[in-house]
């Protein structure tokens, strides 16, 4: 479990029940010291939370153990970045292994029909452009668990390549969190850079036809 998550989460739910760390102390049968050390977590350093406390205190704030402890979300929709973070959180305890296929090659679309169908025409009439400009044998390189996304897909690219430095002891783990944090700000800042462009446009489009119906 990443303690800075679960101390995040905790404070949120805490701070959104409007409770105080005493009186969620009193409502959860865990001490208001042990409530504030769990809050000042960030990762390295910290109280880590026992199976029993946390039970206690998810029970206390009505949040799902899972959500508390970082390996799910509330809304319906998950952010990528949240998604992202997940998916490191679980590959702690489990083994998560990404394998990169080529939806162009034939034998792969005969085992993945679906995966295949799923790809627009146009992008593949762009990439067949791409691929004959550069002189380059055109393929659709995707992993086998298909998640059709430009920064999820670069994510997991990149990240087996600093997981693999990590797991052999060539970086440490210090820097291999300052990575998959700078990873984690960059691509929230493209996405949020994505959504300002989209409604800005929408809003030029909306402000456009009006005045088209003025003019009328």
């Amino acid at each position: 479990m990443n303690n800075t998550v679960f101390a995040e989460r905790l404070r949120e739910a805490r701070t959104a029940a409007k409770l105080t760390q005493t009186d969620l102390s009193k409502k959860a049968g865990v001490t208001a010291a042990t409530i504030s050390a769990y809050e000042s977590s960030d990762g390295n350093k910290g109280k880590n939370p026992s199976l029993d406390n946390a039970l206690k205190l998810a029970s206390a704030l009505n949040v799902s153990l899972d959500w508390l402890c970082g390996f799910s979300v509330k809304t319906e929709k998950a952010p990528i970045v949240e998604f992202l973070k997940i998916l490191v959180t679980l590959d702690e305890f489990t083994c998560i292994t990404f394998d990169e296929v080529d939806l162009l090659d034939k034998d792969v679309q005969s085992l993945m029909k679906e995966a295949y169908n799923s790809l627009d025409p146009d992008e593949l009439y762009m990439n067949h452009c791409a691929c004959e400009a550069n002189n380059e044998k055109e393929d659709w390189k995707v992993y086998a668990t298909i998640f059709h996304n430009y920064f999820i897909e670069g994510f997991i690219r990149e990240w087996q390549k600093m997981r693999a430095l990590y797991r052999s002891n060539t970086i440490d783990e210090d820097l291999y969190n300052l990575w998959l944090n700078k990873q984690f700000k960059d691509i929230e800042f493209h996405i949020n850079k994505e959504d300002l462009i989209r409604i800005t446009s929408d809003k030029t489009d909306g402000d456009s036809n009006g005045d088209d119906q003025e003019t009328q």
